[in-house]
C-alpha cells in the first residue's frame, strides 16, 4: 500500500503544480509519511494520525502523514487509500496558498461555537472537493467511483462532504470548490 500511495502522491504533485501554475504560484512537494503504525510527533501536537483516523497534516511541518498498514487497508479499498492521501495533499494546498490562514482568522473572529464550526466545516469540504478534483484526473487508474460515494452517502452525517468531494470528481476543477461563499446549509 506504500508504493500505491507514494505513486498517487507523484500524481498529485503533477495535478498541483499544473493548477498553481494557472494560478503564478510555484510549487513545492509536501513532505509525506506513509506509517506503518501512528508515530509521535511533539511540533505536530502528539499522536499522528490521531485515533479514528488514517491521515492528519501537520501545518508546523508542512507534512502530512497517512496510516498505509495493511491492516487499515485492504487491497479492494485503491480508492479509499487515494482519497485519503488527497485529502491530506489538500490540506496542504489550503495551506500554501493561504486559505488555511483565511479559515484560521474566520475562526478567531467566530463570536459562537456553531460559527467555528461552520468555518471548520468549510475548511473540511472544501480539502474533500479539492481531492476529489485531483483524483478526477487520475480516474481511468482508479476503481469505481459511484461504488466509492456509495459508501460516503448511506452516512447522513457525511451527505455534505460527500456532495463536496463529488463536485470536485465531477468538475475536475479546484475552482469548483468555494466552500467560503456557499450557503452554510451546503456544508457539513
Amino acid at each position: 500500500m506504500r508504493r500505491y500511495m507514494q505513486t498517487v502522491s507523484g500524481c498529485l504533485d503533477r495535478v498541483w503544480a499544473k493548477q498553481l501554475a494557472k494560478m503564478h504560484q510555484s510549487y513545492k512537494a509536501p513532505k509525506r509519511y506513509f506509517l506503518k503504525e501512528r508515530a509521535n510527533v511533539d511540533a505536530c501536537g502528539g499522536t499522528v494520525p490521531p485515533t479514528g483516523a488514517t491521515g492528519f497534516y501537520c501545518e508546523a511541518r508542512k507534512t502530512y502523514y497517512v496510516l498505509a498498514e495493511s491492516k487499515a487497508w485492504s487491497s479492494k479499498e485503491g480508492l479509499w487509500a487515494a482519497h485519503s492521501v488527497a485529502r491530506m495533499h489538500s490540506y496542504y494546498i489550503q495551506d500554501l496558498v493561504g486559505i488555511m490562514d483565511y479559515g484560521d482568522e474566520l475562526e478567531a473572529k467566530a463570536v459562537s461555537r456553531d460559527e467555528q464550526m461552520l468555518v471548520i466545516n468549510r475548511s473540511a469540504d472544501q480539502t474533500a472537493c479539492f481531492a476529489g478534483a485531483a483524483l478526477q484526473s487520475m480516474r481511468d487508474t482508479l476503481p469505481s467511483w459511484s461504488k466509492f460515494m456509495a459508501r460516503y452517502k448511506r452516512d447522513q452525517d457525511l451527505k455534505a462532504y460527500a456532495a463536496w468531494l463529488d463536485r470536485g470528481f465531477s468538475s475536475g476543477r479546484p475552482g469548483s470548490c468555494n466552500t467560503w461563499t456557499a450557503p452554510s446549509k451546503s456544508i457539513g
